[in-house]
């Protein structure tokens, strides 16, 4: 039994090998611990010829059982197979059986089919049937219901007239009202074909009957009546007429307030009348007349929105909206006539000087109560509880008809706003222009007399730089102010342009600054030849060099400041972008008046990001920088070329020096030409001669703020140690050019180069500045002998390259030279 379940339980994956070696392997396993718990165990030999034994036993006890089980399997298989055959006659006659069954059903649920099929087709007609009496009922029962609405409007056609007659106003609204309602009805009827104009007939007259009363009953703030007559305007579908005859009751009184101005007013009693000064009469403008007409229309429209509300709640807004656009509209004209007139009239004064208010100021206080009268009327409808749906469309309205009226304005506001910068920025720089002319003037005179005229020129300069980024930064703010942003654009295209045609003028008075200096500097050359005592020692005048020397803080100054205007600039064009532009904003108005122009200002919003808002006057403003820049390099350059005079065609490069040979002398020192020693001595004076600079903080200021902005190092960098170092250093180059033009260079002259070299680099060290390459190279080069310069290897990596050939060969020639003689 045990060896049956094990086959049974490993199934199909039984393996009889496997099988037979574990029984064999758990055979040998306990007869092993059998014999270890013997008494002495015997010899190896002689257990294992009886653990063989025991397995033989086994093995052949085995072979019978599995033998036995084999035979009973034959047995239980021969049996269930002689059973299964004599069951298969018996299970082919079930199966015929079943069969025919199954024919006899299939016949019967074709049948069945059929006969559904037949009584679904005799269901369909019969719902069509049922169908069509429906709709003839239907049509029965419309029929009979128009018959009596016919009965019933010829009944009402036959009394309205005498109901008319009769005055009764509330049954004539209720019998209009009913006659309306039932027109569709007899519609295809050809008794009633004119039922429709009798209809707008009686309704015409009963609206003649209620609109003098109606109105009459506005005017009085007669709610009661009011009341009756809207309610029967209402039922004969005359809602529009109650806002035309609300309107009609209210404008006369805000019409006649807007006929009241007039430029020649009295002062009237008020804290600013004196007692002589009742009948003085004084100029009223329209900008300041009109802020107070628009708080009585405030005041007025407010009382009736009020009354409104509690007699047409429904009607109210509606009603409060009519009234003012009617108001703004019925005075459209007028409004533009005044505004233009105020406009032309306050130019005239501004530019003759008679007013210091200009047209864009008169448009900007214009539009400033507008925007207050607009703003109290958004609050006001806000506090009626109107839906957001319907405020909104009122809203628009009113923000069209209000903003409207300056519409024109805003179209021309950039030619505008180029007039008033132009004329602002003439008189700033009109007095540029005569300290210009001056100077021209006094280019012939003496040194002082230049000094201070090109004093009074960079002074003027000076003064114009503050001014002109204000009147940018107010122009923006105006921008602002009249257009929300609208015309963004065009102003700095103004602003640009107008910039340039200042800096052309300030760049023309540097031309002639700039001329008169090299004229001055020319006589200063011939002054100091002549030993006059007007020059120092140096060879310049020094007032005029003060002068020019504050030239250059006017350049930095400007760049500054220009880049300060940009940045604000730039700041209220960002803060565009982050505005609402739905209508209900203000800039979004200007986008319903003018339509298109969303996607275009979004673009070109969009285009200044990331560049410069006024391109023209940064390049105008850098070319100025450059040219002040170099006006001060040359006029500093003329005591350097003075002294380097002469240099290249020296004699002392080629000396013959001849040597005793009789006694052995030591050898001197070489001590530095006198070109070298005039231009040590004079970069030893720049310092002093910058130290003008110093007494004006603002450049110093202006450049740290900004490298603050840009999150670089606080040290401290004097704007006029930068020049020294420049000055310095150009000093150095143009030695080094003139020294490298020298045509042969012997041993002698070697070491004077050297001695000339050496005390340079000590004046350079001393004012902090570094040594040209190329000048280092020319250093190295006098260090070596002749064979060694010749040697590639002693050259160094980091020389200039051109400056060691350019010695090399000018050495080479000085050995060819002494070779021939």
């Amino acid at each position: 039994a045990q060896i049956e379940s094990e086959i049974m339980a490993a199934g199909e994956h039984f393996d009889a090998c496997a099988w037979l070696n574990a029984e064999i392997a758990e055979r040998l396993a306990r007869s092993a611990g059998a014999s270890d718990g013997g008494a002495g165990a015997a010899a190896n030999g002689g257990s294992d010829v009886a653990v063989d034994a025991e397995i033989l036993d086994f093995l052949g006890e085995l072979e019978v059982k599995l033998q036995l089980k084999a035979d009973d399997l034959d047995a239980s298989v021969e049996e269930v197979a002689r059973a299964a055959h004599e069951r298969l006659p018996l299970a082919r006659q079930e199966l015929g059986t079943l069969q025919e069954k199954a024919g006899a059903l299939r016949k019967q649920i074709l049948q069945m089919v059929e006969g559904i099929g037949k009584t679904q087709s005799a269901v369909g007609y019969t719902l069509g049937n049922i169908q069509v009496m429906d709709r003839v009922q239907s049509n029965m029962r419309r029929a009979r219901d128009a018959l009596g609405e016919a009965a019933g409007m010829a009944q009402l056609l036959a009394t309205v007239e005498q109901t008319f007659k009769q005055g009764d106003l509330t049954t004539i609204g209720r019998q209009l009202k009913q006659i309306r309602e039932g027109l569709e009805s007899v519609s295809g009827v050809p008794e009633f074909a004119g039922v429709e104009t009798k209809l707008h007939e009686f309704e015409e007259r009963l609206q003649q009957m209620v609109q003098a009363p109606l109105q009459k009953a506005f005017e009085d703030h007669d709610a009661k009546s009011v009341k009756h007559l809207s309610s029967i305007l209402v039922l004969s579908n005359k809602n529009d007429t109650i806002g035309t005859l609300f309107v009609s009751a209210k404008i006369s009184k805000l019409q006649s307030s807007w006929e009241t101005f007039s430029p020649m007013q009295g002062l009237g009693v008020g804290k600013n009348a004196s007692a002589g000064d009742d009948a003085t009469p004084k100029v009223v403008s329209f900008e300041g007349w009109l802020p107070e007409w628009l708080r009585s229309v405030l005041a007025v429209v407010e009382a009736e929105h009020k009354w409104c509300l509690e007699v047409l709640p429904g009607e109210a807004d509606a009603l409060f909206m009519t009234l003012i656009e009617t108001c703004f509209i019925s005075i459209k004209q007028s409004f533009k006539n005044r505004l233009q007139n105020t406009l032309s009239a306050a130019k005239l004064a501004h530019d003759a000087g008679d007013s210091p208010v200009s047209p864009l100021q008169v448009l900007v206080a214009v539009k400033t109560c507008l925007k207050d009268f607009l703003g109290s009327v958004t609050t006001m409808l806000g506090r009626s509880g109107a839906r957001e749906q319907g405020r909104g469309k009122l809203l628009e309205c009113l923000a069209l008809c209000t903003y409207g009226q300056i519409k024109d304005q805003v179209l021309l506001y950039p030619l505008l706003e180029r007039q008033e910068i132009s004329g602002s920025y003439n008189k700033l720089s009109g007095d540029l222009q005569l300290r210009t002319t001056k100077l021209k003037q006094a280019a012939h005179s003496s040194s002082g007399r230049v000094a201070d005229s090109i004093e009074a020129c960079t002074s003027a300069i000076h003064g114009l730089i503050g001014p002109l980024c204000k009147v940018g930064e107010a122009a923006a703010q105006r921008c602002l102010k009249i257009t929300d942003g609208f015309k963004v654009d065009e102003l700095l295209a103004v602003v640009d342009e107008c910039l340039v045609a200042v800096m052309s003028k300030v760049s023309f008075s540097l031309k002639v600054i700039q001329d008169c200096a090299k004229e001055a500097a020319v006589k200063a050359s011939a002054a100091g030849q002549d030993a006059d005592a007007a020059y120092k020692q140096d060879g310049l005048p020094e007032d005029i060099l003060v002068a020019i020397l504050r030239v250059l803080q006017v350049a930095a100054l400007f760049s500054a400041s220009i880049g300060g205007l940009e940045e604000a600039l730039g700041a209220s064009v960002a803060s565009l972008g982050s505005k609402s532009w739905e209508l209900q904003s203000d800039i979004g108005v200007w986008f319903t008046l003018f339509p298109g122009q969303r996607e275009e200002h979004v673009g070109k919003l969009a285009g200044f990001a990331g560049s410069s808002l006024l391109p023209s006057s940064q390049r105008s403003v850098k070319d100025f920088a450059e040219a002040a820049e170099g006006l001060v390099l040359d006029f500093m350059m003329i005591k350097v070329r003075e002294s380097l005079l002469g240099l290249k065609e020296s004699k002392l490069w080629c000396r013959a020096e001849g040597k005793d040979t009789t006694f052995d002398l030591p050898s001197f020192s070489v001590f530095p030409s006198k070109h070298v020693t005039s231009l040590g001595e004079y970069l030893l004076v720049v310092p002093q001669q910058f130290e003008v600079l110093d007494d004006l903080e603002e450049v110093g200021s202006r450049l740290q703020s900004e490298e603050e902005q840009r999150g670089e190092g606080s040290e401290q960098s004097s704007f006029a140690a930068e020049w020294i170092s420049k000055i310095v250093e150009e000093a150095a180059k143009l030695y080094t050019r003139d020294i490298l033009k020298i045509p042969r260079l012997n041993e002698t002259g070697c070491s004077q180069l050297q001695a000339d070299i050496d005390y340079l680099c000590n004046i350079l060290q001393a004012l902090f500045v570094t040594v040209p390459p190329a000048l280092s190279t020319v250093a190295s080069n006098l260090s070596l002998s002749n064979e060694e310069i010749k040697d590639p290897e002693k050259r160094n990596k980091d020389c200039d390259n051109a400056a060691w050939d350019r010695m090399v060969k000018m050495r080479g020639a000085a050995e060819k030279g002494a070779a021939k003689e």
